[in-house]
C-alpha cells in the first residue's frame, strides 16, 4: 500500500502541484526541469496561483475550470491539466484550454463599446472608456498536459512539445501560446535509466501511487520536499475525506469499465458463436449445393457422353448388318463381323430393328 497521494486523481494532483504556499516551490522545479533546455522559459523563480475557475464571457457560453493556473518570474501564464481517464478529444481540449487562456486576457479590465468590464471573471457594468480598448497585448501562455492515456493524435513518446512554426523552415512563430504532453504510459525508464531531472519527475509521478519511498531524493532535496507534501499522513482529515472518497470512486469508476468490458466480451464471444455456426452453417449449404450441382452435370455429361458414343457404335453395328444381310451372309457371320447378338441380326430381317 501507497504512502504517498496518487498525483492522477484530482486531490492527489492539486496537492502536489496546486495548493497555494505549500506547492510553489514544488511546481517551479517541475517547471524548470520541464523546461531546462529552453532559454525563455527556464530559470522561473516563483510561481502566483490565478483563479482556476473560468466562466462564461458570453450568454451560452461554456465555463470552464483548469486544474492548476498560474503566472512565472518568466512573465509566461501556465495551465497545467492532469487526466487519468482515456478522453477521445483531449488534444483538442488541450488547444481550447490555451486558446480560452489567451482570449480571456482580451476582457481584463478593458472596456468593450457596451461599457462592459469582463474584470476576468464576471461582467460588471459600468460606463465606456474607449481609451481602455484592448489592444492584443497577451501575456504567453503555456499548457502543460499530462494524461496517464496515450493520447490520440499524438506520437508514441513521453513528451511532445508544440507551438507555432514556419512550415518550411520549422522556425518559432511568436511565443503566445505553446502546449507539451506528457504521456505516462510512453514512458519506460527503469530508475537507473533516468539521467534528468524530468526523466526523475516523470519516474515519480508515474509509480508514485505504489512507492514505499520517493526516488532520487538523496540527489535532489526537491524531492525530499515533494515526499513530505505528497505524504498521506501530512493531509488534514478533511483533506484526508476528500481523498479517500475519490479514490473509491475511482476504483468503483475502473471496477464498473472492468465489468463492462468483461461483460462486453462474453457476449462478443457468444454472438460471435453464434453468428459463425450460421454463417458456417449457410457456407457449407451453399458450398455443398454448388459442389453437388458441379458434381452432378460432370456425371450427367460423362453418363451422356458414354451413353452417346454407345447409342452412335450401335446404329453404326445395325447399318452394316443390313448391309450384309443384302449381301447374303449368314446371320452368325453378321453376328461375329458387328459383335450384335444372333437375335438381334434376326429381327432385322424382319424389320424390327
Amino acid at each position: 500500500m501507497s504512502i504517498f497521494v496518487d498525483p492522477f486523481l484530482d486531490t492527489g494532483f492539486k496537492r502536489i502541484f496546486g495548493t497555494e504556499d505549500v506547492s510553489n516551490d514544488i511546481l517551479c522545479a517541475f517547471l524548470n526541469a520541464l523546461f531546462a533546455d529552453d532559454p525563455v522559459l527556464s530559470n522561473i523563480v516563483s510561481v502566483h496561483y490565478r483563479p482556476t475557475e473560468r466562466t462564461r464571457v458570453w450568454n451560452g457560453g461554456k465555463s470552464i475550470a483548469y486544474d492548476v493556473h498560474c503566472e512565472t518570474s518568466t512573465g509566461h501564464r501556465f495551465i497545467i491539466e492532469m487526466q487519468a481517464n482515456d478522453q477521445v478529444y483531449f488534444l483538442q481540449r488541450a488547444f481550447y484550454y490555451v486558446a480560452r487562456a489567451v482570449a480571456d486576457q482580451g476582457y481584463k479590465g478593458k472596456q468593450d463599446p457596451e461599457g462592459v468590464d469582463w474584470a476576468g471573471d464576471a461582467a460588471v457594468v459600468s460606463e465606456p472608456e474607449p481609451e481602455t480598448y484592448w489592444n492584443y497585448d497577451v501575456i504567453p501562455v503555456v499548457g502543460v498536459f499530462l494524461s496517464d492515456f496515450l493520447i490520440e493524435g499524438l506520437p508514441r513518446k513521453a513528451v511532445t512539445r508544440c507551438r507555432f512554426v514556419d512550415e518550411q523552415g520549422h522556425v518559432p512563430v511568436g511565443d503566445y501560446m505553446r502546449m507539451v504532453f506528457i504521456q505516462m504510459p510512453a514512458f519506460r525508464k527503469r530508475k537507473d535509466e533516468c539521467d534528468t531531472p524530468l526523466d526523475q519527475w516523470i519516474y515519480n509521478l508515474k509509480y508514485m501511487p505504489g512507492m514505499q519511498t520517493m526516488a532520487f531524493t538523496s540527489d535532489q532535496a526537491i524531492f525530499r520536499r515533494l515526499a513530505s507534501v505528497a505524504s498521506l499522513t501530512q493531509l488534514s482529515p478533511a483533506e484526508r475525506r476528500e481523498y479517500d472518497y475519490e479514490l473509491k470512486k475511482t476504483r468503483d469508476y475502473y471496477a464498473e469499465m472492468a465489468t463492462a468490458r468483461l461483460r462486453g466480451e462474453e457476449q462478443g464471444r457468444a454472438e460471435g458463436l453464434e453468428k459463425g455456426l450460421a454463417e458456417g452453417l449457410a457456407e457449407g449449404l451453399e458450398k455443398g449445393l454448388a459442389e453437388g450441382l458441379a458434381e452432378g452435370l460432370e456425371k450427367g455429361r460423362v453418363k451422356g457422353r458414354a451413353e452417346g458414343i454407345a447409342e452412335g457404335r450401335l446404329g453404326q453395328s445395325l447399318e452394316i448388318a443390313r448391309n450384309l444381310i443384302a449381301m447374303g451372309m449368314t446371320d452368325e457371320a453378321i453376328s461375329a463381323a458387328t459383335n450384335l447378338p444372333v437375335k438381334d441380326v434376326k429381327a432385322l430381317h424382319k424389320g424390327k430393328a
